[in-house]
């Protein structure tokens, strides 16, 4: 590496559509999503290893021993003097903050390291790091696809500022290895003055971009897109680089190494120890089957001591405390600790079978609830190349199996088997992989194929699942709740009175980039939306639930929804999102089945919300049945609003 390391970063005049930004304000630094994405890039990288090995480490740094820290003090004031002047600074204030105390001299920082035993970054795969999107990530094989989640790590570094190293098997030189290091630390755009020893002449001094790269050198001109930095290659002069380095082609031979500057605990928890426990939680939740089977294995070590591991032997241990836990954590991914709890226990209990589709054969492995057995009700599992993607795959939803005795099924598509379907759902996923959604899917073949796929999962999984007995399904007559005021139930308690504001959903939002055309179809189911005054009752039956509602007020157009209740409301600091129920196609209001017009259905034609039309004020008890999975734990509320019109008119 040269003496003189400093982060080059991209002339205004060099980048296309440039705009102003400012300092980037905090993120949520979620650990779900952060050490999950790392994992999965450690997984990708392995690919054809036997095992899959992380090793993890948190260690104790001194802001000056950060590579090119001179530099980036240097980008970072100009970056502040720049919006200050224009008045944009004070938006990202707690930021800069913070920034300014990890630079104090000789601050003590700690760093977070991810490396693995993977085929390692070489030149061409550092240049698609960086590529914003340009990535390859075609292999059915790779769990991820977008090519750009190197920018999850970010929220985690207090200074904005990862490094990147690699280790990888000469392809001129068999037997040997090369390396490649870079950098990558995100401030803001601004008029960048010089610096003794920055190397920036007077014509240079110009408005810079927001991305600053640890790089010998930025091409500005020609193909940016083949090649747009030199990296560093030779033994690196920065010992934070060069010891994890060392260590990787010391025990692994190639790998990659992925350093988060100004470790900040992802701003939740207050020592080391709590930071491994949460790190354990999630790669035990979000990989559990490839750690069952040993194909993973994960170490993590605090100022070189070992402090944690994940493996196969301590799975159960770590995925135990959550078992009670029903839902996810809020705003964060994965499955909630009680369905990992099932899947552990699944995997440990049956072993694989093989379902035949027209793509391929499926690992699946299926497990019948036993009738006293505490769990998180029906849950179809989808794992692609050992990580979670969701819960409840199209046509795989618990509502398809109302009908059907509780049951747990782990799906595991392998590539080796199923190529075309891993590729398909791999397109089908948001780019944190966390679900499935045939929107996604342009191509009307390929949509087809997929959508043939899942119903030919769900119907072997129908033919393995007991139909259900009334005698031990049905609980009878089961009061859940009862909206309005003076409202009663059955034992004389009184209810809370009705919420005049419908909750939100627990549908995901798209993610920047996406493209919203292909929701247009489900606008029609509006999140919010006035309450018709009522009394109601919920009664739960084999199958699905019956609705009783008495009418305060008159309308001519009434939607009706099944939601779970969160246990707050809009008075509370942090309410919990709205839950909707899904319905099947078979709902009877006042005995009589409901048009087909009645049924609202979102784009991935799934129906949250049904029909009802007019309501006089005086029309009596009505009654609405409607067919759904039964949440577990959880309480269930009918919701009532008022409409404009027909939704589906």
């Amino acid at each position: 590496m040269a003496n003189k390391t400093d982060l080059k970063f991209f002339p205004a005049s060099a980048i296309e559509g440039f705009r102003n930004s400012a300092m980037a304000q905090f993120s949520e630094a979620d650990p779900d999503i952060i050490i999950r994405e790392l994992t999965q890039n450690s997984l990708d990288a392995s690919t054809g290893r036997d095992v899959t090995e992380i090793r993890i480490d948190i260690e104790d740094l001194k802001s000056g021993d950060i590579p090119a820290i001179e530099s980036y003090r240097a980008h970072f004031e100009s970056a502040c003097d720049f919006h200050r002047a224009k008045g944009s600074l004070e938006q990202a204030i707690d930021l800069v903050h913070v920034i300014e105390e990890s630079l104090e001299e000789q601050a003590e920082l700690q760093v977070l390291w991810f490396s693995d035993n993977g085929a390692g970054l070489d030149h061409d795969n550092m240049e698609r790091l960086f590529g914003d999107g340009a990535g390859d990530k075609s292999d059915a094989g790779n769990a991820g696809s977008f090519g750009v989640g190197h920018l999850t790590a970010f929220p985690a570094s207090n200074l904005q500022y990862v490094l990147y190293g690699g280790v990888f098997d000469s392809p001129d030189a068999p037997g040997k290895s090369k390396r490649v290091v870079s950098g990558h630390a995100i401030l803001a755009t601004h008029q960048m003055e010089n610096f003794e020893g920055g190397g920036y002449t007077e014509s240079e001094r110009e408005q810079y971009g927001k991305d600053g790269f640890l790089v010998e050198k930025i091409n500005k001109g020609g193909d940016l897109l083949k090649k747009r930095f030199d990296f560093f290659t030779q033994k690196n002069k920065s010992p934070v680089i060069s010891r994890k380095l060392d260590l990787i082609e010391d025990n692994f031979g190639t790998g990659a190494a992925v350093g988060i500057l100004g470790f900040n605990r992802f701003n939740r928890f207050d020592t080391d120890d709590e930071v491994v426990r949460d790190i354990q939680r999630v790669i035990a939740t979000h990989f559990t089957p490839i750690i069952h089977d040993g194909k993973m294995r994960v170490s993590i070590h605090v100022n070189k001591k070992l402090a944690g591991e994940v493996t196969s032997e301590n799975l159960k241990d770590i995925l135990e405390p959550e078992k009670g836990r029903l839902r996810r954590n809020r705003n964060s991914v994965g499955p909630a600790g009680k369905q990992v709890w099932d899947v552990c226990q699944t995997l440990a209990n049956v072993e694989p079978e093989k379902i035949s589709t027209s793509l391929g054969d499926v690992s699946v492995c299926f497990r019948q609830f036993d009738f006293d057995e505490e769990h998180a009700g029906t849950r179809v599992q989808l794992y692609r190349n050992g990580m979670w993607i969701e819960d409840s795959p199209p046509k795989n939803s618990p509502n398809q199996f109302s009908q059907r005795a509780a049951f747990n099924a782990v799906l595991l598509p392998d590539p080796r088997q199923c190529p075309e379907a891993c590729d398909l759902i791999r397109a089908s996923e948001g780019p944190k992989h966390t679900e499935v959604s045939m929107a996604r899917v342009r191509d009307k073949g390929k949509k087809k194929k997929l959508n043939k796929f899942f119903e030919e999962i769900r119907d072997a999984l129908l033919e393995r699942a007991s139909e259900l007995e009334a005698e031990i399904i049905d609980t009878g007559f089961l009061t859940l709740d009862i909206h309005g005021d003076s409202a009663r139930d059955e034992t004389g308690r009184q209810s809370s009175p009705n919420r005049k504001k419908a909750g939100r959903s627990d549908r995901k939002k798209s993610s920047p980039g996406e493209s919203t055309k292909a929701s247009t179809k489900a606008e029609k189911f509006k999140r919010y939306g006035t309450e018709l005054e009522a009394r109601t009752l919920v009664v739960s039956r084999q199958g699905g639930f019956e609705a009783r509602i008495k009418a305060g007020e008159q309308s001519n157009h009434v939607e009706l929804r099944l939601i779970l209740a969160a246990g707050t409301d809009e008075t509370c600091d942090t309410p919990v999102p709205v839950e909707f129920l899904e319905i099947q196609e078979a709902v009877e209001f006042n005995g009589e089945a409901l048009p087909e017009d009645g049924y609202i259905k979102e784009d991935d034609d799934r129906i949250r919300s049904i029909y009802l039309g007019k309501i006089e004020e005086n029309s009596g008890e009505l009654k609405v049945w409607i067919p759904c999975a039964f949440p577990q734990g959880t309480k269930v509320e009918v919701q009532l609003i008022k409409r404009s019109r027909n939704p589906n008119a």
